[in-house]
């Protein structure tokens, strides 16, 4: 079995999850927020499982989470929690959306349309903090 294989499957027995939510993405998505956060393959894993999990509630409706923006001030950067509800839904997003409205890839943001701004934002995948 492979490193990644035994990972995937401690993480998803410890977490009570489902192994079809842990896929090939979750897994890149693991090793690069690892390498910028040095915080363990666990909580590298268990945040790239989050990530997953906040996509397919924005994919169904709306999702409430939060997650570190970095504000740069004259060439310094603080950090700032924010509080989002954003969805992916085409359904909701139709009506202020040009073009297809579809997610773009890009491998370590997660683009979402927040419903309070109105527009298209994104996030680092390694700043995700909670998913209600």
């Amino acid at each position: 079995m492979t490193r990644e294989g035994y990972l995937t499957k401690a993480v998803a027995k410890e977490m009570s999850l489902n192994l079809t939510s842990v896929n090939a993405k979750t897994i890149e998505h693991a090793k690069v927020i690892n390498y910028r956060l040095n915080c363990g393959e666990g909580m590298a894993m268990a945040k790239s499982i989050m990530i997953n999990e906040l996509r397919a509630k924005m994919r169904q409706g709306t999702a409430h989470f939060w997650y570190v923006k970095m504000n740069k001030v004259l060439d310094v950067y603080f950090p700032e929690i924010r509080e989002a509800w954003g969805t992916l839904s085409p359904n909701l997003m139709k009506a202020k959306v040009q073009g297809d409205g579809k997610e773009g890839e890009r491998t370590n943001t997660l683009r979402y349309w927040d419903i309070e701004k109105g527009g298209f934002r994104s996030l680092r995948i390694e700043n995700l903090l909670r998913v209600e």
